[in-house]
């Protein structure tokens, strides 16, 4: 069932830790659906054209203009660059439906709310599913998955929690007609009117086997909820709450307080939630900051090098632990004495 178009295709869109791996479970018990864990495959090919928002080793500005160069010379515009990105990717995203035996194919990769509408323009025929969650269930979700006692990681996932949002809400406005907007919160509290909904939306039967995804082979996916998920096989209301539970010590209340203020009682009202019932349930007084003893929401955000240098610390260490495996090992201690030897002789060449 191929088309240049992309009426094959699904996106389902959302912010980070906001239940699209469960959304996605749910859909794949559907007989024609196919997908698998995250692809991130549009993001690379697609940004190449971006003029700012990525940074890369060999310079990102310099290889957008050579690309744009290049193109001229080849008497092509943009577009045909565009063109030949979908034909790629629709290569990709076939292969995955022959191969699954399916007919359309699921493509959940959050940061796509990168490149939306990009994605709209280059696939004027893919529908789009945009998952919102409470806003505070998100944060406290980084917070307890990904952060944990490191805030200086927090700065990391700026573009997660504040730009996310507002792209998804923008999207969903001015393209109405291919989006089907839905509430985690909705999906947990009736899923099978849920997914009724999303099967008529995309034109397609609805299967109860979508409500269990007890025998779905999702254990070796990589990406995704890696805890959620399995603690049950069918949606359940467990999750709705617990973030009323996650801001107790005083920074997190300070960085929750923040980080809905930062984005403001409109765009939370278009997300479909309730702006004052969630400040009146986290609100605490900003004089608190004043004594120094907490790091403001600011300072956080602005920190995103903490992240970059967090990471290249965890990767020393794996390195240095793989280093010393190898070097306990008995091949390594076997060879010791003909390392020695090859050195030796080695340095007397050089003299």
């Amino acid at each position: 069932m191929k088309n240049l178009q992309g009426k094959n295709l699904i996106f389902l869109i959302s912010q980070p830790r906001s239940g699209s791996t469960l959304l996605q479970l749910l859909l794949s018990g559907h007989p024609d659906i196919a997908t698998t864990s995250e692809p991130w495959i549009a993001l690379h090919p697609i940004f190449a054209l971006r003029k700012n928002d990525i940074a890369t080793i060999y310079n990102a500005d310099l290889a957008r203009n050579a690309l744009s160069e290049f193109l001229q010379q080849c008497g092509v515009k943009e577009e045909f660059y565009k063109d030949q990105v979908a034909t790629f990717l629709l290569r990709f995203y076939n292969l995955a439906i022959e191969h699954q035996k399916k007919k359309m194919f699921l493509d959940k990769t959050p940061r796509y709310y990168q490149i939306l509408f990009e994605l709209a323009e280059i696939f004027p025929e893919a529908k789009f599913i945009i998952l919102f969650r409470n806003p505070l269930a998100v944060l406290n979700s980084i917070l307890k998955t990904w952060v944990k006692e490191d805030l200086s990681r927090l700065g990391g996932f700026r573009e997660d929690l504040i730009s996310a949002p507002k792209m998804m809400v923008d999207f969903s406005i001015q393209q109405s007609k291919r989006i089907y907007k839905v509430k985690y919160e909705d999906l947990v509290e009736t899923p099978e009117g849920i997914l009724k909904d999303i099967c008529s939306f995309l034109d397609i039967s609805f299967s109860r086997k979508m409500l269990d995804y007890n025998n779905r082979c999702f254990q070796d996916w990589k990406f995704g909820d890696p805890i959620g998920v399995k603690k049950s096989y069918h949606p359940t209301m467990d999750s709705v709450n617990n973030w009323k539970k996650g801001f107790i010590a005083e920074q997190e209340r300070l960085l929750a307080i923040s980080y809905i203020t930062e984005l403001g009682k409109e765009l939370v009202t278009k997300m479909g939630y309730n702006y004052d019932e969630l400040e009146s349930i986290i609100k605490i007084s900003f004089e608190k900051v004043a004594n120094g003893k907490l790091i403001s929401w600011e300072e956080i955000m602005d920190n995103k090098d903490g992240f970059l240098v967090a990471g290249m610390i965890r990767e020393i260490k794996m390195l240095k632990g793989q280093r010393d495996l190898l070097m306990n090992s008995m091949s390594w201690k076997v060879t010791a004495p003909a390392r020695s030897i090859f050195n030796v002789l080695s340095t007397k060449k050089k003299k």
